[in-house]
């Protein structure tokens, strides 16, 4: 018997995503394509998906870009290295990728689908991504830099996620607070009345 992983569940009714929630998400359905690739036999779409959540928890946790994300599984699954440096994709600065847990014990399973992640490519990745969660790519990179900057402050993320200035990283940052002062606003403006 089958059992029904939970990659249908999508952004719906005004929520915007965060990093929590997509996390959460992201990470349960890694787990659960995971078991199910274990199996005897196990149906090609569930090996198109765990290598699809495999990318998507990578880049969440690294804060990196759609095809900076595919190119830094490939490495990692190729090389094996757990952490490496890499160069961004429009700063050409080196940054650090962390593969974190449980995405790097479960290299070996994942090394046996190389053929699999070879077909992923930028733009199946982003239809995936809007098929299954209500999102593009671009939004798991946008709630990593939100709780980055959050934890760990601006300069720091700068660094990490290979900025060339400043400028660049305020722009996300200034977009993130519009958005929050606006549903503050929006809330004032309906409990006034």
């Amino acid at each position: 018997m089958d059992r029904v992983p939970r990659h249908w569940v999508k952004f719906i009714g005004g929520k915007p995503p965060t990093f929590e929630g997509l996390y959460q998400i992201i990470r349960s359905n890694l787990e659960e394509y995971f078991n199910l690739v274990k199996l005897p036999n196990p149906k090609r779409s569930y090996i198109k998906r765990l290598i699809h959540y495999a990318i998507a928890y990578l880049q969440i946790t690294n804060g990196l870009r759609a095809s900076e994300a595919i190119f830094a599984m490939k490495e990692f699954l190729t090389k094996g290295n757990k952490k490496f440096q890499m160069l961004a994709e429009k700063s050409n600065k080196e940054r650090w990728v962390i593969v974190a847990e449980p995405l790097a014990s479960m290299a070996p399973v994942l090394k046996t689908y190389l053929d699999t992640l070879k077909n992923i490519n930028r733009g199946n990745y982003k239809e995936f991504l809007r098929y299954n969660l209500g999102i593009n790519p671009h939004t798991l990179r946008y709630v990593f830099i939100d709780k980055a900057v959050k934890k760990i402050g601006a300069e720091d993320t700068m660094t990490f996620m290979g900025y060339k200035d400043f400028k660049h990283l305020m722009e996300y940052y200034r977009t993130i607070r519009s958005a929050e002062r606006l549903e503050e606003v929006i809330n004032k403006i309906i409990n006034i009345e």
